[in-house]
């Protein structure tokens, strides 16, 4: 589970629009799932086999 964008912009000293910002980007990466009502959380790794 990641922290809410709210504690996270004010544990780093930034703004809540710029936490969130970073937040979605690794989330359109694929790093991140975000789900309303359930929090951030880190997507486990694929494992590909050959």
């Amino acid at each position: 589970m990641i922290e809410d964008e709210v504690s996270m912009a004010h544990r780093l000293d930034v703004a809540r629009p710029t936490a969130r910002r970073a937040l979605q980007e690794l989330a359109t990466k694929g790093l991140l799932t975000r789900r309303r009502g359930v929090g951030t959380r880190v997507t486990p790794p694929h494992v590909h086999r050959p």
